[in-house]
């Protein structure tokens, strides 16, 4: 293995979280390890190169190159841009996305296939904090500033979420309400539907949904039941959660 690769995913987040299995892979040649980001952008027009985090610490002696942003429609248009970006260098993969993976080697490059990602359920904060939507905001306010949290699921009678309030759901009633000891959850201070995601989930799909949707959390259920949350912040402290 050479001392620099890249890594093909979607997000920065996933790529982050591949990292320990890069250097899993890397043995006892880790110190040293150059370590890249190509984030793919599929179905999207545009993308464009740039590089971001260059110079960044990821472990003891492995350096972040940096990380390139890429546009492209079909999976065969990836394979030129990602050439001329890891040149003769190894490239990585989740493996998830099995059709990339063979136009990618059928185009002449180096991929190497990670194996499975952590799951949700290793990643995830339990005894997470739940309101009703019959809550006040005020309530709401109260609980994130005395347990220090930025955000709250709403359930309902079976405990299955209904919503989630944030700090910037909170800032917007404010705002719009004046008194948050009157306006309950329900009225417009909590934001719903809820995506949620199950504890088997991997964290690579987290990512990918959280990216797709714009969000920073997700509540983790088992069933319909609530057993947990992940955030952005989980997925990103994966790989040291896991050392």
């Amino acid at each position: 293995m050479g001392n620099r690769v890249w890594v093909l995913c979607d997000g920065i987040e996933e790529g982050v979280a591949m990292v320990k299995g890069v250097l899993e892979d890397a043995g006892p040649l880790k110190e040293g390890v150059e370590i890249g980001f190509i984030l793919t952008a599929k179905g999207r027009k545009g993308g464009g190169k740039g590089s971001l985090l260059e110079g960044l610490i990821l472990e003891e002696g492995v350096r972040c190159i940096g990380v390139e942003r890429l546009g492209y429609g079909r999976d065969e248009d990836i394979v030129g841009p990602v050439r001329e970006i890891a040149g003769g260098s190894r490239v990585y993969l989740s493996g998830m996305d099995r059709g990339l993976i063979k136009v990618l080697e059928r185009g002449g490059l180096e991929v190497k296939v990670l194996g499975g990602m952590p799951r949700v359920a290793e990643v995830m904060t339990r005894g997470v904090k739940t309101l009703t939507p019959e809550a006040t905001a005020y309530e709401a306010a109260s609980l994130m500033d005395v347990v220090d949290i930025g955000s709250v699921v709403v359930i309902d009678e079976e405990e299955a979420p209904v919503g989630i309030v944030t700090r910037s759901d909170i800032l917007r009633a404010v705002v719009k309400f004046k008194d948050l000891q009157k306006v309950r959850l329900r009225d417009g201070v909590m934001s719903f539907p809820v995506a949620t995601i199950g504890p088997d989930a991997d964290v690579a799909t987290a990512s990918k949904m959280m990216g797709e949707r714009g969000i920073k959390r997700l509540p983790v259920v088992k069933g319909d039941r609530l057993v947990g949350i992940v955030s952005a912040t989980d997925l990103v402290r994966v790989r040291t959660r896991r050392a």
